[in-house]
């Protein structure tokens, strides 16, 4: 499912996706931050450290941005698979519409590769209402 391998950033709007801030709960938003966390790929899930991130396969069924959450890797299954792939001379990274369900795997959809903050937390916009982002996958180099 991906075609990138490397570390990398995940910049929106300006702003990298901060390394994990842990609370007293087990899963909490994605915030924009000058801590910028370094991704990899793992299983099919974005992962950095001992974290995963991504959207969970249990949302509310609304067409309202839906929030990029941080969880404990070891529950990394509760997330939907994820993939950086290249989109023409960008990367970009899709978390799937059909998560683990079986059968084929769905088209891309019109969400693929837009992030967005709101309130300094990351979403999916799942339309596109014109709000958009600019979101740029950074490979890191070491």
């Amino acid at each position: 499912m991906n075609s990138f391998q490397g570390q990398f950033r995940i910049i929106v709007n300006g702003q990298p996706v901060a390394n994990p801030q842990p609370t007293d709960q087990e899963v909490f938003p994605a915030q924009a931050g000058g801590d910028a966390a370094v991704f990899r790929i793992e299983d099919d899930h974005i992962v950095s450290g001992d974290w995963a991130l991504g959207r969970f396969h249990m949302e509310d069924l609304s067409l309202s941005p839906k929030h990029v959450l941080w969880c404990k890797k070891e529950r990394s299954r509760e997330l939907r698979p994820a993939c950086v792939e290249s989109n023409g001379d960008r990367l970009q990274v899709n978390f799937s519409a059909r998560g683990n369900l079986p059968g084929p795997p769905s088209p891309p959809g019109p969400s693929d590769g837009r992030l967005m903050f709101i309130s300094n937390e990351l979403y999916v916009p799942l339309v596109d209402d014109g709000m958009s982002q600019e979101v740029l996958i950074q490979p890191v180099l070491y």
